[in-house]
């Protein structure tokens, strides 16, 4: 009759302990598993992240591009702008040159007035003279 107590008592004994290991491994799974999911968003978000830095860096590159090509493009117009200009070696050459041709023009000039001057002088004698002469010729005819 004692066994039977005792053998109850140590069945009770191994069925609670059964049934509290049976609970720590349910909360073991559970918090396995709640683990790996918590693992397993944070690798999606770990591979979204990666994602939209590819993402971004493409684009970034795509706008590097687009001002890269847009600086060529501004340098072209730049180099064909300084094409139209005149080096200053050239513009200085042909600024003496100028200068030199004005010189002479105005050199002509005041040589040219100057003759024009004394060839006006010149032709008021010769026209005074012949004036004179005329008058004289006229007076003598009138008077005679």
């Amino acid at each position: 009759m004692s066994d039977v107590p005792i053998r109850e008592h140590f069945r009770e004994r191994l069925d609670l302990e059964q049934q509290v290991r049976d609970e720590r491994q349910a909360a073991y799974r559970t918090e396995q598993d709640l683990l790996a999911q918590q693992c397993k968003e944070r690798w999606d978000a770990h591979e979204r992240q990666h994602r939209l830095e590819a993402r971004a860096l493409e684009l970034q590159a795509r706008e590097y591009e687009r001002r890269l090509s847009d600086l060529n493009h501004a340098h072209q117009q730049a180099q064909d702008v300084q094409g139209t200009y005149l080096p200053r070696e050239v513009y200085e050459s042909q600024q003496r040159e100028s200068d030199v041709k004005i010189n002479n023009l105005e050199k002509w000039q005041s040589n040219f007035m100057g003759r024009m001057v004394v060839t006006g002088g010149v032709v008021a004698v010769i026209s005074s003279l012949l004036s004179g002469a005329v008058v004289g010729i006229v007076a003598r005819l009138l008077t005679r």
